[in-house]
């Protein structure tokens, strides 16, 4: 099982080294459009494509009954639609504390940042399905992330970001992360603490 989580952060990295070399090409792509007259000036500054890749760790205490804690690191590549909107798709990873299990969560991912500065408030969500990959990839449930922060632009290109989020994890007992005898679905609620750069 660690050579198919080998295999899939090796394929997160080599998606996000491939998606960055192509900004270039997005961005020439959308200047040949403004030229061409296929864009007037007010719809290029409403929309100007380029890449943005994020890459994010963060600590999550539980909550309630069947909260869980963990550690997480995720890895997301995306399309910035404006210096507001941005929409992208992530996997991750999740490392049980209490048991050691890894999770494996793979999610769409929408943000927005309330400003157009140097320091901005953002707001965003994940939204996708987690696997457990200790026991051959067994899917475990709907996973859900909102959040909010603070984005920091460090350089032209690179920002890093503080947030606090609210995350779900639909589960069954099968998934082994935590123990429901009648079988029955159940949900792990945790808040996490978020670190992050964009680049």
């Amino acid at each position: 099982m660690k050579k198919i989580f080998v295999l899939i952060l090796t394929f997160v990295c080599f998606d996000c080294i491939y998606a960055q070399q192509n900004q270039q090409n997005i961005t020439n792509l959308n200047n040949e459009s403004i030229i061409n007259g296929a864009s007037n000036s007010n719809t290029s500054s409403i929309f100007s494509l380029k890449y943005r890749g994020i890459v994010e760790i963060g600590l999550a205490s539980g909550l309630e009954q069947h909260g869980l804690n963990f550690v997480k690191l995720n890895v997301i590549n995306g399309v910035q639609f404006n210096p507001y909107i941005y929409l992208g798709f992530g996997a991750g990873i999740r490392i049980f504390t209490d048991s050691g299990t890894p999770v494996v969560p793979l999610f769409g991912d929408i943000r927005f940042n309330l400003l157009n500065k140097k320091v901005t408030p953002y707001i965003g969500c994940s939204i996708g399905y987690s696997f457990n990959i200790d026991y051959g990839l067994v899917g475990i449930g709907l996973m859900a992330n909102p959040s909010f922060g603070v984005s920091y632009k460090v350089s032209p290109k690179a920002s890093i970001h503080f947030g606090l989020g609210y995350e779900y994890q639909k589960q069954t007992a099968s998934a082994y992360l935590t123990y429901n005898q009648y079988g029955r679905f159940i949900k792990s609620d945790s808040v996490s603490f978020n670190l992050g750069l964009d680049f």
